[in-house]
């Protein structure tokens, strides 16, 4: 394995965990009747696929504002948290949705979001020594 192939492996590494992790919970929410969110994630996965198969040009930037999204998301999470730590009288499920695991879970968001923005910037690395991040 060469030094330039594992940023590559990395950015595809943390797409696809992002891309699991919404399609698993898609899945619970599926398995309690709302097939919205399995359906949103199924739509992300064969965006991601087509992309990465048909039009790998495309794909940096695809990632690039995956990873603004995944923040953005990240954000709303952690700010949902602190609104619901700050208010103890809220339901259960929204305690149990926005305790301190998925504060957690939305920092590994963050994070990962952050990471995909930073590593698919054009002006991160030269044009020659660009990693080719349709090669798995």
């Amino acid at each position: 394995m060469t030094t330039r192939a594992l940023p590559a492996k990395m950015i595809l590494a943390v797409t696809e965990l992002s891309l699991l992790a919404f399609a698993v919970r898609g899945i619970k929410y599926a398995v309690i009747g709302a097939y919205l969110p399995i359906a949103v994630a199924a739509i992300l996965a064969l965006l991601y696929y087509g992309l990465r198969r048909f039009m790998p040009h495309r794909l940096r930037l695809a990632l690039r504002i995956w990873g603004v999204l995944l923040c953005v998301y990240a954000i709303i999470r952690l700010a949902l948290f602190i609104v619901l730590t700050v208010d103890p009288s809220v339901s259960a499920h929204a305690a149990d949705s926005f305790g301190g695991v998925a504060a957690i879970v939305s920092l590994l968001y963050l994070a990962g979001g952050v990471y995909l923005f930073k590593a698919n910037r054009r002006d991160n690395v030269s044009t020659e020594s660009q990693p080719d991040i349709t090669d798995s």
